[in-house]
C-alpha cells in the first residue's frame, strides 16, 4: 500500500510537470507565432526531401493572394507559380546547396492569384544526416517588390537625367572639392574640342584665358565657396585648338554635413556673338549618386507589464555597440532616440499600452559612430485573457539607405529644376504605349502652365503652335517615330497665356523590339537669344551705313582735293592769259567765262568738303535773324513770281548762335532751291526764325528747349512733298529725284553736314501732295554786340628783291603760282616735296608758301622745322581742305589759304605779309 501511494504521488507530480511544460510550450508557440506574423519574413519548411510536401506559414499564402491552406504546398506547385525566366536560376541555387553548400539565397518572381508577379527573396538552409545526406530544408521568404521598383525607378531617373544632361545645348560640367573636372556633357566636349579622358581630372580653370583664370582664382571662386551659388559670371574660355570664346557660367555648390564645399554643378552658355554686339541661358548638370543596401530586420518583444525589451537579433552589433550595451527596457531605450522624435515616440508607446491596433511609425536611432539612422517600427499586440495587450511583437527595419536615396532624388530633382529655370530649358517625355506625357518644371515655366494642371498628350501639344510650325513639328515628330532619327528644329510657339515665343524642340525616340515606345526630348526658350541676335543685326546694319557714309565722305574729300588743284591751274592760266592781252581784247569775255565756271566748280567742291566735314567752320557769335534778312534779297531773285515768298524773323535779339555766316547762307540757299524745284507750278514758301519751338501738330512734334533754349529755323513750302521712302534717304549723298544732269544730289547732305558742325539737329516732315517742312534747331547763346572792323585795302605789291620759297607737289599748280610770283617781281625757289623744301630753305628766304599735303614731309611739319632756322618767317599754308590739324595752324606769322584762289589775291597777301600788315582773314 505504501508503495502504491508513492507511485500515485509520483504520477501526480509528473502529470503536473507535464501540464506546466504544455503551458510553457503553448506560450512559446504563441510568442513565435506572433513574431512570425509581425515580421516581413514568411517561413517555409520541407521536412522530408524524399517526399514532395512542404509547410508554408500563413503569410506565405497572403503574399500569393490565397487563403491560408488553400492548397497543399509542394515543390511542383511552387514551380508552376515561378516566372518562367527565373525557374532555372532558383533550381540551380537549390541544387548547389543540396550538393555542397549549407545555405542559399536567391531573388525571383512568383505569380499571385491575381496573375501579377511579385519579387521574393528566399533564404534557405539544408540539414543533413550523420552520413552527410541532405534530408531537410527550411528557410524564410521576403517580399522585395517595392525595393526592386525603387531601384528600377532610380535607374530610369538616372537615364532620363543623363539623356537631358547630354542633349541640352549648353556646356555642363561638375567639379570636385579640389576644382577638378569629374563630369562634362557631350556638348562641352564638342564645343571645347576635347575627348572625355583628356578633360576629366584637369582643373576647370585650365580651360580659361590667363586673365579669366586669375579673376576666377582670386575673386570668383572664394565668393562661390562662401555663397554656394553663381549666376551669369562672365569668363573667356579657350578650346583645344586655341579659339577663345565668351561664356556666362552659372553654378550651384553642394556642401557636406560639416558645411565644407564638396562639389559644384555648372552650366556654361556660349554668348560670344551676344557679347560682341551687346551683352546674356545658363544651364547646369548633376550626376546622381544612388546607394542602396539591404535593410536589417530586428525582431523584438516588448512586455507591457514589465517594460522589458527582448531582442531576437543582435541589436548591439547592428548599432555598433559592445555586447549588452543596448537597453533592454523602454525607459532606457528612449535616450538613444533623436531628441526631435522622443516626444512623439513616447506618446505612441503610451497609447499602445492599451491599444490593440498595429504599430507603424518612423524614428531616428543613434548609432555608435554618432550617426542617426532611420528605422521603421511595425508591431502587433499579443492579448491576454481580457483582451488587453500583454506583449508586443514587432520588427524594426533600417530604412536609412531608402531615406538617403529619397533625399538624393529630391535634391537632384530640385537641382535639375533650378538649372532648367536658369537656362530656360525644359524636358518632356511621351509614352506612346500609354498615351501619357511628362514635363519637367522648366517646360511648365516656358509654356506658362502651373504645375499640376493637365499636360497635353502626344498630339494635343501641337495646339500651342501656329499652323505652319505645327505641320513642321508634326512631320519631324512622326518621322522620328517611324525611322528612329532624332529631330532638332526651331519653331514659333504660343504659350498658355498667349505670349508668342521662339523655341527649340529636340526629340529622341526610344525603340523596343523595333517599335518606338517613347519620345523624350528638350524644349528651350530662344526668345531672348533671338532678340539679342536681331539687335546685333540691327547694330551691324547701322555700322555698315556709318561706314558707307564715311567711305563716301572720304571719296568726296579726295575728289575735291584733286579737283581743287585742277581749278587752281585753270585760275592761274586764265589770270596769266588775261594779263598778256590788251585791256579791250575780245578774249577777255571768254576768260571771264572761264573764271566764272571755275567759281561754280569751286562751289561744288566746297559742297563736297562740307558734306565730308573735311573743312572746318569759322564759328563765331552770329545773329541767325540777321543772316536770314541779309540773304532775303538774294533768295528772292532765285524764285519765280508764281512763288509767294515770306520771311518771319521774331525777336532778333534772342536769335544768336555760334555760326559761320557763309555756311548758314549755303543752308538757306540749298533749302530754297529744293523748295523751288518742288513747286514747278508755283506755290508758297515761308522762312521763319524764332527762339522758341513751334507748336505741335499732327505731323510735327514739339522740340524741347535745352539750357538757354534753342533758335529754330523753319523752311516750309507747299510743293509736291515726298514719299516716306524718299524722305528716309533725303540726306544721302548723291541721292536725288531729279533727272540726270539736273542736279548733283548734294543739297540736303551738305545741309546735314553744316547743321551737324554747328551742333544742331535737323528734322524733315513731308507727305506726298502736302508740301515739306524742314526745321533746324541750333543751340542758343546770349545776345552779342560787336563792332564791325573794316578790311584794309590790299594793293598789289612790288616784290623786287624778296625771295619766296614755294613748295607744291603738283607740277602744274607749282608752275602757275611760280609764274605769277615772278611776274610780280619775286625771286622764287621751287620744291616738289617737303624734304626738298627743307633743303632749299637753308639759304636766305623772306617768306615760305607751303602746300599742306605733300609727300615725304607735310607742309605743317616743314613749317615747324623751318622756324628753327628762320625764326618768325611768314608762312602761307595752302590746302584744298582744312583738316583738324589746321584748325590750330593760324599761329604767329602763319596764314592758311584755301584752294582754289585767284592769283592776284595771293600776290596781295604775299605783299601784305612782307610789309608786316596784320591779316584778319584769308
Amino acid at each position: 500500500m505504501r508503495d502504491s501511494a508513492k507511485t500515485k504521488q509520483r504520477l501526480i507530480d509528473e502529470l503536473e510537470h507535464a501540464r506546466e511544460r504544455v503551458t510553457q510550450l503553448e506560450r512559446d508557440h504563441a510568442r513565435v507565432t506572433a513574431a512570425v506574423d509581425g515580421s516581413e519574413h514568411w517561413l517555409w519548411d520541407w521536412p522530408d526531401l524524399d517526399v514532395d510536401r512542404q509547410w508554408w506559414s500563413s503569410g506565405f499564402f497572403d503574399i500569393l493572394g490565397y487563403e491560408d491552406g488553400a492548397f497543399q504546398p509542394t515543390l511542383a506547385r511552387y514551380a508552376e507559380l515561378l516566372h518562367p525566366d527565373d525557374r532555372a536560376n532558383l533550381a540551380d541555387s537549390v541544387q548547389r546547396c543540396l550538393e555542397a553548400e549549407t545555405t542559399f539565397e536567391s531573388e525571383y518572381r512568383i505569380r499571385r492569384k491575381s496573375g501579377e508577379y511579385v519579387w521574393l527573396r528566399a533564404r534557405g538552409r539544408v540539414y543533413r544526416d550523420e552520413s552527410g545526406k541532405p534530408v531537410r530544408m527550411a528557410g524564410s521568404v521576403l517580399d522585395v517588390t517595392n525595393r526592386r521598383q525603387i531601384a528600377d525607378q532610380l535607374r530610369k531617373n538616372e537615364a532620363r537625367f543623363r539623356a537631358l544632361y547630354n542633349q541640352t545645348p549648353a556646356l555642363m560640367q561638375s567639379i570636385d572639392a579640389e576644382g577638378r573636372l569629374v563630369s562634362v556633357s557631350d556638348y562641352w566636349l564638342k564645343r571645347m574640342g576635347y575627348k572625355r579622358d583628356e578633360a576629366l581630372g584637369r582643373r576647370s580653370t585650365d580651360f580659361l584665358t590667363e586673365e579669366s583664370r586669375r579673376r576666377a582664382i582670386d575673386v570668383e571662386l572664394p565668393k562661390f565657396h562662401r555663397n554656394g551659388i553663381a549666376t551669369n559670371v562672365p569668363y573667356q574660355f579657350v578650346t583645344k585648338d586655341g579659339e577663345i570664346f565668351d561664356g556666362l557660367l552659372s553654378a550651384i555648390a553642394e556642401f557636406d554635413s560639416a558645411g565644407m564645399f564638396a562639389r559644384s554643378l555648372a552650366v556654361i552658355t556660349d554668348v560670344t556673338e551676344r557679347i560682341r554686339t551687346e551683352e546674356a541661358l545658363r544651364k547646369s548638370e548633376t550626376r546622381l549618386k544612388i546607394a542602396g543596401s539591404l535593410a536589417y530586420d530586428l525582431i523584438y518583444e516588448w512586455d507591457v507589464r514589465t517594460d522589458r525589451l527582448t531582442w531576437f537579433s543582435d541589436i548591439d552589433a547592428l548599432l555598433g555597440y559592445p555586447v549588452g550595451y543596448a537597453s533592454r527596457s523602454i525607459e532606457q531605450w528612449l535616450p538613444l532616440m533623436h531628441p526631435e522624435d522622443r516626444a512623439q515616440l513616447s506618446e505612441t508607446i503610451a497609447r499602445h499600452r492599451t491599444s490593440t491596433q498595429p504599430i507603424s511609425y518612423e524614428y531616428r536611432i543613434l548609432h555608435a559612430n554618432g550617426e542617426y539612422r532611420y528605422w521603421i517600427d511595425r508591431g502587433l499586440p499579443v492579448l491576454d485573457e481580457e483582451g488587453r495587450p500583454r506583449t508586443w511583437i514587432g520588427v524594426c527595419t533600417d530604412i536609412t539607405q531608402h531615406k538617403r536615396v529619397e533625399e538624393d532624388l529630391r535634391r537632384n530633382e530640385e537641382l535639375l529644376t533650378e538649372m532648367g529655370r536658369i537656362a530656360r530649358v525644359g524636358g518632356w517625355e511621351h509614352d506612346l504605349r500609354k498615351g501619357t506625357a511628362r514635363w519637367t518644371q522648366g517646360t511648365y515655366d516656358i509654356i506658362e502652365i502651373a504645375p499640376g494642371e493637365p499636360i497635353p498628350g502626344p498630339g494635343e501639344h501641337l495646339d500651342y503652335y501656329p499652323h505652319e510650325d505645327r505641320v513642321i513639328l508634326e512631320h519631324a515628330y512622326q518621322h522620328a517615330v517611324e525611322t528612329g532619327e532624332p529631330f532638332d528644329i526651331e519653331v514659333r510657339c504660343n504659350t498658355a497665356k498667349k505670349r508668342k515665343i521662339c523655341a527649340r524642340a529636340v526629340g529622341h525616340p526610344v525603340f523596343e523590339d523595333g517599335k518606338c515606345v517613347m519620345m523624350r526630348g528638350m524644349f528651350q526658350d530662344l526668345t531672348e537669344i533671338k532678340r539679342a541676335e536681331e539687335e546685333r543685326r540691327e547694330l551691324e546694319e547701322q555700322l555698315r551705313q556709318a561706314q558707307k557714309m564715311e567711305a563716301v565722305g572720304t571719296l568726296a574729300a579726295g575728289a575735291a582735293h584733286d579737283f581743287n588743284n585742277a581749278l587752281m591751274a585753270i585760275y592761274g592760266y586764265a589770270d596769266a592769259a588775261a594779263a598778256l592781252l590788251p585791256p579791250k581784247h575780245d578774249a577777255h569775255n571768254e576768260l571771264r567765262g572761264v573764271l566764272e565756271a571755275c567759281n561754280q566748280a569751286t562751289a561744288v567742291t566746297k559742297s563736297l568738303l562740307t558734306f565730308s566735314r573735311d573743312t572746318s567752320s569759322q564759328l563765331a557769335p552770329t545773329s541767325l535773324g540777321q543772316v536770314v534778312r541779309d540773304a532775303t534779297r538774294m533768295l528772292q531773285r532765285l524764285l519765280p513770281a508764281a512763288v509767294e515768298f515770306a520771311v518771319d524773323v521774331r525777336n532778333s535779339e534772342a536769335l544768336w548762335i555760334e555760326g559761320d555766316t557763309v555756311q548758314l547762307q549755303q543752308v538757306l540757299l540749298n533749302l530754297v532751291v529744293n523748295a523751288h524745284d518742288a513747286m514747278p507750278e508755283g506755290g508758297s514758301l515761308r522762312i521763319e526764325v524764332t527762339h522758341s519751338p513751334v507748336e505741335a501738330t499732327d505731323a510735327w512734334t514739339t522740340i524741347a528747349t535745352r539750357g538757354l533754349g534753342t533758335v529754330l529755323l523753319v523752311v516750309e513750302d507747299s510743293g509736291v512733298g515726298m514719299s516716306e521712302e524718299v524722305r528716309a534717304r533725303v540726306c544721302e549723298p548723291f541721292f536725288t529725284t531729279k533727272d540726270r544732269g539736273a542736279g548733283t544730289g548734294l543739297g540736303m547732305s551738305v545741309v546735314h553736314g553744316i547743321v551737324a558742325e554747328h551742333g544742331g539737329q535737323m528734322y524733315v516732315d513731308s507727305q506726298e501732295g502736302h508740301g515739306t517742312r524742314v526745321a533746324i534747331e541750333f543751340p542758343r547763346i546770349p545776345p552779342q554786340h560787336r563792332e564791325t572792323v573794316g578790311q584794309s585795302p590790299r594793293a598789289l605789291a612790288n616784290g623786287a628783291g624778296a625771295t619766296v620759297l614755294l613748295a607744291e607737289d603738283n607740277d602744274t599748280v607749282r608752275r602757275v603760282i611760280a609764274s605769277a610770283l615772278k611776274s610780280a617781281g619775286y625771286d622764287v625757289i621751287q620744291a616738289a616735296d617737303g624734304a626738298e623744301a627743307l633743303e632749299r630753305a637753308a639759304g636766305a628766304i623772306q617768306l615760305a608758301i607751303l602746300d599742306v599735303d605733300m609727300p615725304k614731309l607735310s607742309g605743317t611739319t616743314c613749317m615747324e622745322r623751318m622756324r628753327a632756322a628762320h625764326a618768325g618767317i611768314p608762312v602761307i599754308l595752302m590746302t584744298g581742305f582744312q583738316t583738324a590739324c589746321l584748325t590750330e595752324a593760324k599761329l604767329e606769322s602763319v596764314t592758311v589759304l584755301q584752294k582754289p584762289f585767284p592769283l592776284p589775291d595771293l600776290i596781295r597777301l604775299v605783299g601784305d605779309l612782307l610789309k608786316g600788315v596784320e591779316i584778319d582773314e584769308c
